[in-house]
């Protein structure tokens, strides 16, 4: 063999043993032009730190958006049974025009009137009244909001103060009030009276919810929000920057409410 095959071999050896020698290396280091390929312990503790914080937050948004669609289910669910309590009475009222329902009665008070005894001063007793009347049907879901934790009466005798989440406003008429006037509002307002606001158009309703730590009655939504049904049968939610005695009582007439 003559000596240039020699130091070609030589050298193609020389390359096996360093390309060997890299690719070890390689191997070993995870080297990539420099570069490390994997993750150093600091790195993995930081994205499974970020990791955590976003499941958790994600989480919570997802319980904040679960609770606000149960609040608005809840809301138009009392709205609707709200309505269809009117909707009993008014039919009662336009039925009495022509023949009186009620055989063994001189009189009949369908709306809520503080002055009449058989209403008791309270909302409770009114839809008692009218139950024991059958002018309106023993359907206690229509008083309980479905999201909170007040137990629905299962009997007259069961339905109470506490398993009735409506108030109602005494002293209205079919033929003369406002359409516009509150006939039933949901008990967490806690007000005895419609407030006459004129005036003092920002004037807040300040026993809302308990508010301030007033007694009083904090279901079906607390300070956050109200359902109110009006003397034209229609009805609304007020929350947020609305909770203001010129949206509830547009009309600022002052009127007795009956609390359960």
């Amino acid at each position: 063999m003559n000596s240039e095959a020699i130091k070609e071999n030589m050298h193609k050896s020389s390359l096996s043993e360093n390309f060997e020698s890299t690719l070890r290396a390689t191997i070993r280091t995870g080297d990539r032009g420099g570069k490390k390929d994997g993750m150093t312990r600091k790195e993995v503790v930081c994205c499974l730190t970020l990791g955590f914080f976003l499941l958790f937050f994600m989480a919570g948004l997802l319980t904040h958006v679960r609770h606000k669609m149960l609040q608005n289910a809840g809301a138009t669910r009392m709205l609707s049974n709200g309505r269809a309590l009117y909707m009993i009475i008014y039919e009662a009222y336009k039925s009495s025009e022509h023949e009186f329902p009620v055989p063994n009665s001189k009189s009949l008070v369908l709306l809520p009137d503080h002055t009449y005894p058989a209403h008791g001063g309270t909302s409770t007793g009114y839809f008692r009244y009218l139950m024991e009347l059958d002018i309106m049907p023993m359907d206690f879901g229509a008083f309980v909001c479905p999201e909170t934790t007040v137990r629905m009466a299962t009997s007259l005798e069961t339905f109470t103060a506490e398993r009735n989440e409506w108030s109602a406003v005494s002293g209205l008429s079919f033929e003369s009030s406002d359409p516009s006037t509150p006939l039933f509002i949901t008990r967490n307002l806690n007000e005895t009276v419609l407030m006459d606001w004129k005036g003092r158009e920002d004037a807040e309703l300040e026993r809302l919810g308990r508010r301030a730590g007033k007694e009083g009655w904090r279901t079906p939504y607390g300070h956050g929000r109200l359902v109110v049904i009006r003397m034209n049968g229609g009805g609304e939610t007020i929350s947020g920057n609305r909770l203001r005695w010129r949206n509830l009582n547009p009309t600022s007439e002052t009127h007795p409410v009956l609390q359960p």
